[in-house]
């Protein structure tokens, strides 16, 4: 977690142990203090670049690691040899992959059963009319938090607006945008909740997104 208040969030729906990033600690290490030196069985990786060594790191011998993102950027080139020691096993998940039939209908199922007998809790952070469903599209954007008190007082994105500060200037000679890329931002920050589609903007999309 990257906050304190979303480390408690965490914790009341049933977590055991949170790991908050910043606090200058390997997650490794912690993740070894945390189960007695064993490791984990299953990490499930949504990040990537970041935490992919980490995530190996943490397993226990026979472990699994699933990849079902890549936010920080792709996971570098995968070691086989690395893989031996601990015979751990490295796949991934995606929904677009075509699943047997009935599988996606019995989780559906599973779930509904989990949260009719009460093993599974669900938080509503924020609850909108429909005609607010921009604004809800734009905090989703701003990775607003429904754990964090000041992302309420100060809207989308906390005090400093959407994902401030997130960015860092990168060395050497600025390359010069594209007039298509320019365009494509411009349409974004006239509705920051709007998404490049046939059905929002269909003259745009066709023209700007055409290889």
């Amino acid at each position: 977690m990257s906050t304190g208040a979303k480390a408690e969030l965490a914790r009341e729906v049933g977590a055991d142990a949170v790991f908050i990033h910043g606090a200058r600690r390997d997650l490794a290490d912690w993740v070894r203090r945390e189960t007695e030196g064993r490791g984990v069985d299953v990490v499930l990786d949504s990040i990537g670049a970041k935490t992919w060594g980490a995530s190996l790191a943490s397993l226990a011998p026979f472990g699994q690691v699933v990849a079902y993102g890549n936010a920080s950027g792709p996971p570098p080139a995968l070691e086989v040899e690395s893989l031996y020691e601990k015979s751990l096993t490295v796949t991934a998940y995606w929904l677009r992959t075509p699943h047997p039939p009935g599988v996606q209908a019995q989780a559906r199922e599973a779930l509904g059963r989990a949260l009719a007998a009460r093993r599974l809790s669900v938080k509503l952070g924020l609850v909108v009319e429909l005609a607010e469903a921009a604004q809800a599209h734009a905090r989703r954007w701003a990775r607003w938090c429904c754990a964090c008190p000041e992302s309420h007082a100060a809207g989308p994105g906390g005090p400093r607006g959407p994902r401030a500060g997130s960015r860092r200037p990168r060395p050497g000679p600025r390359k010069t945008k594209s007039p298509r890329r320019t365009r494509r931002r411009g349409l974004l920050k006239k509705n920051p909740a709007a998404t490049y589609s046939p059905t929002r903007f269909p003259a745009e999309y066709h023209r700007l997104w055409r290889a």
